[in-house]
């Protein structure tokens, strides 16, 4: 058990409304059973017990980070405090003490700059917590000319490198193609869409503990009998549902020759070139 346990995550309106209710009621005119609940902890405010519970688990969350090697993103909030130590005979306060540390108490006053620096926190760790970076090339091209043999697998990890990964859930290859390419690789759902197929891996409940060795496992293959195009895109989901698209690849397989074989063979071809990138992800001719 952590710090994490302790946080109150089932908040629902309702909770909130009666919170806001005894509030604005006042101590004087609140029942007893009020009084009981106010002084118990309302689960619907969010008051000093609540930030500083909060600030612990991210200060947790960061010292996990620190251990698993990752660069800090969370910085210490500095909150200033008043509280009134001296009275005159009519209750008013005629001298307060003041000093600053990172714990919230409820004499706090009222201060921007302290709750924006509590909020970035938690932004900035939420961030943190869900990030995924790929690098995708504009066409996968072993040979430096565009076209690879029809009876050549690729791997969606040969056209791709991650860069970095947290939060991972799942792993997508959307492809953009003719019937003739396929796909197929263990833990691999593949399914066919109207413009070609899908394939989606379960990365947490996949036999993966390396995104290379899992993006690996896709094989993809084409059997036309033509010049075929497709296009690839590498995506991902994080937590809390959060999408992120790596990149597209273009891809081009021909039957007959490679596009060395075809500069060799025929050499009196004008102007003939390697398809550019926005070329091949139209499907443009030679």
């Amino acid at each position: 058990m952590s710090i994490l346990d302790t946080l109150i995550t089932d908040r629902v309106q309702d909770d909130a409304r009666r919170a806001r209710e005894l509030c604005a009621k006042g101590w004087d005119k609140m029942t007893q059973a009020d009084r009981e609940a106010y002084l118990g902890g309302l689960k619907g405010g969010y008051g000093p017990t609540d930030m500083n519970r909060v600030v612990g688990a991210m200060e947790y969350i960061d010292a996990r980070m620190k251990d698993a090697q990752r660069e800090s993103v969370y910085v210490p909030t500095v909150v200033p405090h008043a509280v009134p130590v001296e009275f005159d005979e009519n209750g008013m306060v005629t001298h307060w003490k003041r000093w600053s540390d990172t714990v919230w108490i409820d004499y706090d006053y009222a201060d921007p700059l302290p709750w924006f620096v509590h909020l970035e926190n938690i932004n900035r760790l939420w961030v943190a917590a869900r990030r995924f970076r790929a690098a995708v090339l504009a066409r996968y091209d072993p040979d430096g000319n565009g076209y690879i043999p029809p009876d050549r697998e690729i791997r969606p990890g040969d056209f791709c490198t991650v860069l970095d990964s947290v939060g991972l859930l799942e792993l997508r290859i959307t492809a953009v193609c003719p019937s003739s390419v396929t796909a197929a690789g263990v833990a691999w759902v593949v399914s066919e869409s109207d413009t070609g197929w899908e394939a989606v891996l379960d990365y947490v409940r996949g036999p993966y503990p390396d995104i290379g060795n899992a993006l690996s496992a896709l094989k993809i293959s084409c059997g036309a009998d033509a010049v075929t195009d497709a296009t690839f895109t590498l995506s991902a989901t994080l937590r809390y549902d959060y999408d992120v698209t790596a990149g597209t690849c273009a891809v081009r397989w021909s039957p007959f020759m490679t596009w060395d074989e075809a500069c060799t063979k025929y050499g009196l071809w004008d102007g003939a070139k390697p398809l550019t990138w926005d070329e091949a992800a139209r499907g443009g001719a030679v």
